[in-house]
C-alpha cells in the first residue's frame, strides 16, 4: 500500500529590495521606483508607503517571475519639496501569514529642489553713510554653494575699496 501527499508551503520573503530611490530624485520630475521580493510562496502582495501614506494606487507594473520566485513592483512618484525625509518603504505581505512575516526595505527619501530666495536685513530703514547688512536665505536641498548679487539685473562683485564686501551668504555695503 502506497500513498502520497501533497504539502503546499506558504512561505515569508526572504528578501526585499527597493531600487531607484538610492540617490535624490528632482522635485516635480517622474521617477520610476521598484521593489523586488524574492522568496515568498505564494508571491506576497507589494504595498508602498510614503511616510503613513499608502502609494500603491500610483503602480504603474507588478509583476511575478515564471517561477514564482521573484514578484517585481514599480511605482512612478513625483516627488515633492516638503516629502525630503519621508520614509518610503515597500513591503511584502503573503496571504494567510502573521503580520510579522512580512518583510520590507525601506529608505529616507532624498528630493532635490530650488525653492526660494530671501534677502533678510539687520533693519527697515537707513540713514545715508552707514553700513547695511543683507543676508540671503535660500531653501534648497542641496544648499547653494554660491549666491550671485545683483542690483537692478547687473551682477555685484566685491569691492573692498568701493564698500562691498561679499561673504558667502551675506553682503555688506559700507557708506551707503
Amino acid at each position: 500500500v502506497s500513498t502520497s501527499v501533497t504539502l503546499d508551503l506558504i512561505l515569508p520573503p526572504t528578501e526585499v529590495v527597493m531600487l531607484g530611490a538610492e540617490e535624490p530624485l528632482s522635485a516635480g520630475k517622474p521617477h520610476s521606483l521598484e521593489c523586488r521580493a524574492r522568496g515568498a510562496r505564494p508571491p506576497p502582495r507589494l504595498t508602498w508607503y510614503l511616510g503613513q501614506t499608502e502609494v500603491t494606487a500610483s503602480q504603474t507594473g507588478l509583476t511575478t517571475s515564471s517561477d514564482g520566485e521573484e514578484t517585481r513592483s514599480t511605482i512612478k512618484v513625483v516627488p515633492k519639496q516638503g516629502q525630503a525625509g519621508l520614509a518610503l518603504r515597500c513591503v511584502a505581505r503573503v496571504s494567510g501569514m502573521a503580520e510579522a512575516e512580512a518583510k520590507e526595505s525601506s529608505t529616507r527619501l532624498k528630493v532635490s529642489y530650488i525653492g526660494t530666495a530671501t534677502i533678510w536685513m539687520d533693519q527697515d530703514t537707513y540713514v545715508r553713510g552707514v553700513e547695511v547688512h543683507f543676508r540671503c536665505n535660500v531653501d534648497a536641498n542641496p544648499p547653494p554653494h554660491e549666491v550671485t548679487w545683483e542690483k537692478d539685473g547687473v551682477a555685484v562683485w566685491q569691492d573692498v575699496e568701493a564698500g562691498a564686501v561679499i561673504t558667502n551668504m551675506s553682503l555688506v555695503l559700507r557708506a551707503v
